[in-house]
Order: structure tokens, then C-alpha cells, then sequence
């Protein structure tokens, strides 16, 4: 299916934005720049979006729905719980750690419009839920407190990563703690 030229227009106001994000490493980022780094009038660009937290704010719905879709494809190689935790789990390190993901990160703690706010934590729970479902298959008396340890043992070590440790001793370390938590 063709894209239309909307979708393209919005594509490469969003591509510019994560390229002036890269360069300055700031969210202090005016439209006029997005304008300039496009070849697009600031004008233009309010055709499709309000402002540029709304542009920060697609861009963290983009990176949510991705992740969300990746986890969803990997969780399905297997039907076996405890593979599937673990595919959630370093998927999830993979991508925390992921440099242009720590940008975007620091954009959803930016002021967002309430409409894609209410969308990023809809996204956040089919992430969740993602990983509910084989810890419950698992573990069904203590699924949601498990979830909740293994998603900030998952954040622990992305920040460590962030911090600069090692991608590998992190996700081993990361990848035991959380075996032995699902464990009986």
C-alpha cells in the first residue's frame, strides 16, 4: 500500500527531530530548527503537529508501539513460559540500553498532551501485559509483584548500562535474578 504524503511528511518531521536530538543531545529544540533540518517552513510543520511536544510525544508513542511489537514477535517464537520471560527481559534490556532510546526516554518525562499520554500508558500495559501472562503460568499467586521485580530489576541494569557496565555481565546478572525469581 502506498504511503500517502502525509504519512511522509510526518515521517521526515519526525526523522529530523531525532536528528537534531542526536546533534544537541537536549530537548531544546524549536520548531524552526525542525523546519530548517526538513527543508520545511515552521508554518508547515504545524500542519502536522500542534507543537513540538507533540512531536517529542510521537516520538515516544513510535518507540513504545515498536517495542511493544518487537516483544510481541519474539514472545511468540515459544510457547514455553520461561523462554518467553526471558525473551521480554532481554528484549527489554536490549532496548532500554539502546543510546537513541535513552534520548527518547528522557522526552516522556516532558511535558506530553494528555491524549498521548493516556496512548503511551495503554502501550505500556500491553508491555506489562506481555510479560504477565507467562510469569502467571508460572507463578499465578504472586504474577503481578513478580512482573514488577523483574521490569525494575530490567530498569536497574539498563541504567547501569547507561552508566557505562558491561551490556553482557548486566543482561547474565540480570538474566539469573530473574530466573531465580520465577523459579519454585
Amino acid at each position: 500500500m502506498p504511503t500517502s504524503n502525509r504519512a511522509l511528511k510526518e515521517h521526515a518531521i519526525l526523522d529530523a527531530t531525532l536528528a537534531e536530538l542526536r546533534e544537541t543531545g537536549t530537548a531544546n529544540i524549536s520548531m524552526q530548527q525542525i523546519a530548517n533540518r526538513c527543508s520545511m517552513t515552521r508554518s508547515a510543520i504545524y500542519q502536522y503537529f500542534a507543537s513540538v511536544e507533540d512531536i517529542f510525544a510521537e516520538l515516544v508513542i513510535n518507540d513504545m508501539a515498536d517495542l511493544v511489537n518487537e516483544i510481541e514477535l519474539r514472545m511468540a517464537e515459544t510457547s514455553d513460559p520461561v523462554s518467553q520471560v526471558n525473551a521480554w527481559l532481554h528484549y527489554s534490556l536490549k532496548h532500554l540500553s539502546d543510546g537513541e532510546h535513552a534520548q527518547i526516554r528522557k522526552l516522556s518525562e516532558l511535558n506530553m498532551p494528555d491524549s498521548k499520554r493516556d496512548l503511551l500508558r495503554i502501550l505500556h500495559g500491553q508491555f506489562m501485559m506481555a510479560l504477565l501472562s507467562p510469569v502467571t503460568q508460572i507463578n499465578p499467586d504472586n504474577s503481578e509483584s513478580t512482573c514488577a521485580y523483574i521490569a525494575s530489576a530490567v530498569n536497574s541494569a539498563a541504567n547501569r548500562i547507561d552508566a557505562g557496565a558491561d551490556f553482557v555481565k548486566e543482561s547474565v546478572a540480570v538474566s539469573q535474578f530473574v530466573t531465580a525469581a520465577i523459579s519454585k
